[in-house]
């Protein structure tokens, strides 16, 4: 196949969608999320707030409703009328944990929820 071909078949972009919707299947359907969760101190948990301010609005929005307002997946599931929110949440923790440097640990769920509260007031004095 000619990269001419491919092209016409399926943009690169496309691909990549469908690879990262798969990881959000094996994320979603993952019995256990393995990693040490690690809390962050307060300047930690402002530089997570920013990068949650800078993600897509659909996966920042995940994660304040998950995070701040404290909404099971399942009510965000049927208020987005978005699928597989468990698997995109566990992407965006590990993503961006990556981000924060902690390669091989997660951040706490404590630390994600006093971000979102920051990226609340962030927006507030915006």
């Amino acid at each position: 196949m000619s990269y001419e071909s491919f092209e016409h078949d399926i943009s690169i972009n496309e691909l990549a969608r469908c690879f990262k919707q798969r990881l959000f299947i094996e994320l979603e359907n993952s019995a256990q999320f393995p990693g040490i969760h690690i809390s962050l101190d307060n300047s930690k948990i402002n530089q997570l707030s920013k990068y949650i301010l800078n993600l897509p609005v659909e996966y920042g929005g995940l994660l304040l409703l998950r995070y701040y307002k404290r909404y099971e997946v399942s009510e965000i599931e049927n208020l987005m009328n978005v699928s597989y929110v468990k698997g995109k949440i566990e992407y965006l923790r590990r993503a961006l944990s990556d981000r924060m440097g902690l390669f091989d640990k997660l951040i706490s769920d404590n630390a994600f929820t006093k971000a979102c509260a920051s990226c609340v007031r962030l927006l507030h004095l915006l």
